[in-house]
């Protein structure tokens, strides 16, 4: 009475036509940008509200003078920042015929660059 097992599988597919409308959300562009460059600009202030450097002094002295035997002009300098100390001098060849603008912007990158390698050579880290 229970030897037989019967067993039905159909085999007719049927198809039914589905569409389905996908709607894509995307984070707006604008809003992004604009959030990121608040939330940069709220970064940048915060560390530059913790770094404070008061009560900087900056001294220069200077001094030209004739060197009348190698035939130069020789200005020397120098800085005082912060308590640190900074000289060098510059020669000027006399036999080159400079007007007095010349000299005083030779003196200037002079001094500038030396006081920026100064600088950096006290930055931590460097």
């Amino acid at each position: 009475m229970f030897n037989k097992s019967l067993f039905y599988t159909q085999s007719s597919k049927e198809y039914v036509p589905y569409e389905k409308t996908v709607i894509e959300k995307r984070a707006p562009t604008d809003d992004s940008i604009r959030l990121y460059e608040e939330i940069k600009t709220k970064a940048y202030k915060s560390i530059l509200d913790t770094i404070k450097i008061n009560d900087n002094t900056f001294n220069v002295k200077a001094i030209i003078f004739d060197e009348p035997l190698s035939y130069k002009r020789i200005c020397k300098f120098a800085f005082t920042i912060n308590g640190f100390e900074i000289t060098d001098s510059i020669d000027i060849d006399i036999a080159m015929e400079y007007n007095k603008e010349e000299v005083i912007n030779l003196i200037i990158d002079k001094c500038s660059k030396k006081l920026s390698v100064e600088m950096l050579k006290r930055i931590k880290n460097f």
